[in-house]
């Protein structure tokens, strides 16, 4: 019988034991390699030392006394930040109340230039219309006098 990759079943049953064998030897040899790697570089060995012992605390479970701690840090986290939070409520309520009315005067403030600015358009534009009205008439008696000197003269 064979597999897939045409080897004899029997043999891929030793292969998988001796890559897992390889695979153990390999990790067991890690230490020994990185040791080499970093010899005469204390800095890489104790970057390496330090990833490992992350990796390994992130792999193992939290004890009972950890969980303690963290239960505890985050009450205290939780006692030490509710008053910032209340003090930053506070404060904003405070400022939006002291800004309050400054921004209703100046709301007003704009609401009423604005008027003024709408009554003296208005204004200019009645007196334009005016002034134009009174030359036109006057422009027009004008002709007419003209008119009637001609017929006269």
């Amino acid at each position: 019988m064979r597999d897939p990759s045409g080897q004899p079943i029997e043999r891929v049953g030793s292969t998988d034991g001796q890559t897992s064998a390889q695979v153990a030897q390999a990790g067991q040899q890690a230490p020994a390699q990185a040791g080499r790697g970093t010899q005469g570089n204390p800095l890489a060995a104790g970057i390496i030392a330090f990833g490992a012992g992350m990796l390994a605390g992130t792999l193992l479970p939290m004890s009972e006394a950890e969980q303690r701690a963290a239960s505890q840090l985050r009450e205290q986290a939780d006692e030490l930040v509710q008053p910032l939070k209340e003090a930053a409520t506070e404060t904003v309520q405070t400022a939006k109340q002291e800004l309050r009315e400054p921004a209703e005067e100046a709301v007003e403030s704009v609401k009423s230039t604005a008027q003024e600015a709408v009554e003296t358009t208005k204004n200019s534009g009645r007196r334009a219309v005016q002034e134009t009205t009174d030359g036109l008439k006057q422009t027009g008696r004008d002709a007419v006098e003209e008119v009637r000197d001609q017929a006269d003269g």
